[in-house]
């Protein structure tokens, strides 16, 4: 596994370690994945950040994440 794979996978468990609406690590984890999903468009973690910001959207953001990660 090289590095950008480790950190892929280390990511991933962050984000599946989310709690829920509220969780500080949520803003910590929308700045990481735009270090490490440099191909992600503006809309995109506009999208995600949009969100995070409510508690009926929180689940989608954070589905969308592992959705997107799972499947690069």
């Amino acid at each position: 596994m090289n590095t950008q794979e480790a950190n892929l996978k280390s990511f991933l468990n962050k984000v599946k370690q989310l709690r829920g609406f509220g969780d500080m690590d949520s803003y910590r984890i929308v700045s990481e994945l735009k270090n490490l999903k440099a191909d992600l468009s503006e809309e995109e973690l506009h999208s995600v950040i949009q969100n995070f910001s409510t508690p009926e959207s929180y689940d989608e953001g954070k589905n969308w994440i592992i959705d997107n990660l799972e499947n690069s």
